[in-house]
């Protein structure tokens, strides 16, 4: 990344923010059965700062704040999971359920193409720094997107907080789903691709 604040950082800490609100939800999802992860979570982790990029980031080193947000957000996110599967407040499908309605609750009126719902995707989901180059996009077009993981950049997370990555992955495709519900396009994995197309 550049030297310099510019509309790549803007992107990446927006997504930053979104997951952190994701993990707001679990908690307050949590709170909601009588258990309250965010003291945990702040003592262990930090919270994400509330103000603009631009007047919290480290301009002398925007490359690195950003890869703590990322890690602070990541790891609130895995442990919240851990804490809500440990204390037997919810199954993993109850988990499933509450993913796929946070992600309805962000989808849009209209997504006029696989392009588009490819975008919204990539605009909120969070898969590390742009440089880790943790997806590579293989076609595109109106009618369908295909993309492939090249690496996983959460499971470092997941992993030292005792939690399957395999449970990331079915809340995060769970999201999705939600995000594309009364859509035209579907979302659909083999192995390592992934793709949007009509429906």
């Amino acid at each position: 990344m550049s030297a310099f604040l510019g509309p790549i950082h803007h992107w990446v800490f927006r997504k930053v923010k979104f997951q952190n609100e994701v993990t707001d939800q679990l908690i307050d999802f949590a709170r909601h059965k009588n258990l309250d992860t965010a003291p945990m979570l702040a003592e262990k982790y930090g919270e994400l700062e509330e103000a603009p990029l631009e007047d919290i980031i480290d301009r002398l080193n925007i490359h690195g704040w950003l890869q703590e947000r990322v890690s602070l957000v990541e790891y609130r996110l895995a442990a919240a999971v851990k804490a809500i599967l440990d204390n037997g407040i919810a199954e993993e499908d109850e988990l499933r359920k509450l993913f796929y309605d946070i992600g309805a609750s962000m989808k849009q009126a209209a997504l006029p193409s696989a392009s588009a719902a490819y975008e919204l995707l990539n605009d909120l989901l969070l898969d590390g720094m742009p440089c880790d180059g943790a997806n590579e996009l293989l076609s595109e077009d109106d009618g369908k997107v295909v993309w492939r993981r090249n690496i996983c950049v959460h499971s470092p997370y997941w992993k030292e907080a005792g939690v399957d990555i395999a449970v990331y992955y079915v809340i995060r495709e769970s999201m999705i789903e939600g995000l594309l519900e009364g859509s035209d396009y579907e979302f659909a994995k083999q192995g390592e691709e992934y793709s949007i197309k009509g429906r």
